[in-house]
């Protein structure tokens, strides 16, 4: 049973969540992935934050749980996912693809219009890079589930 105070903060977070999604506070850090052998940056890591309304962030450990519990989560993916894709094309033209690894939830596995919509920009891309001549970045959907 949730107490009352857990309810106030859950609310709070969400609010927090709500404000950011509105305001465009949302925002994709990059996490190089190393190889360990060679130290060459081998990948990103897309993580999600939120910058609060004072500029520090807020990590995914402090949302996410609340995101869930409130079917928030995937909004949090799909901005997330669409912001890795405009990087990509960004970066689609540098000599060093690197593989691009997101988060999305299992919870999104659920719902096949979401993941249609979600495959199919990255279709687009694809084909985009194939007929510039390019393969296009590796990139890799890493399904998570919080507790």
């Amino acid at each position: 049973m949730t107490s009352s105070r857990e309810a106030r903060g859950l609310f709070s977070i969400a609010g927090q969540l709500e404000a950011a999604l509105q305001a465009g506070r949302l925002q994709s850090a990059y996490q190089p992935v190393v190889d360990l052998a060679s130290g060459k940056v081998v990948g990103e890591e897309a993580l999600a934050r939120i910058v609060t309304e004072d500029g520090g962030l807020l990590e995914a450990a402090g949302f996410i749980p609340a995101a869930n519990q409130l079917r928030m989560v995937r909004t949090i993916d799909a901005q997330i996912i669409g912001q890795m894709l405009t990087r990509l094309r960004e970066q689609r033209d540098k000599e060093h693809a690197v593989t691009r690894f997101v988060n999305i939830s299992a919870d999104l596995l659920h719902h096949r219009d979401l993941i249609d919509d979600v495959l199919r920009p990255f279709a687009d891309y694809f084909r985009e890079s194939l007929a510039n001549g390019s393969a296009g970045s590796p990139f890799v959907f890493e399904i998570t589930e919080w507790e």
